[in-house]
């Protein structure tokens, strides 16, 4: 009869401590690997570093075309050059321009 409390207390604190130590493993693996885990923190912080770089090379090109469009508005316009460029992009002329007409050289100049 003695051997049997004994054994009987052996495995009662066997079982106590192998509860114990399934429960802590199983907080300290989630803690490490689940939703909200360590894992989960690195993924998360590598991904807005790369959502961080491409905020800044979006508001680098916003900027450039901030300068183009400020460029535009009529107290920072050259109306002559404007009108220039947009008779040659157009293929244009007005009365009293000079047309030089140049002669190609060979067939692969010809476009």
């Amino acid at each position: 009869m003695v051997v049997r409390k004994r054994f009987r207390g052996f495995v009662l604190w066997l079982a106590l401590y192998g509860i114990a130590g399934s429960a802590s493993y199983y907080f300290i693996y989630h803690a490490h690997n689940g939703n909200r885990g360590l894992e989960t923190k690195e993924a998360l912080t590598q991904a807005l570093d790369v959502l961080d770089k491409e905020l800044q090379a979006q508001q680098a090109e916003r900027e450039r075309w901030q300068i183009r469009v400020d460029a535009l508005r009529n107290e920072h316009i050259d109306r002559d050059l404007l009108d220039e460029r947009g008779r040659i992009g157009l293929g244009r002329v007005q009365r009293g321009d000079v047309v030089i007409m140049d002669q190609p050289r060979n067939k692969s100049d010809i476009r």
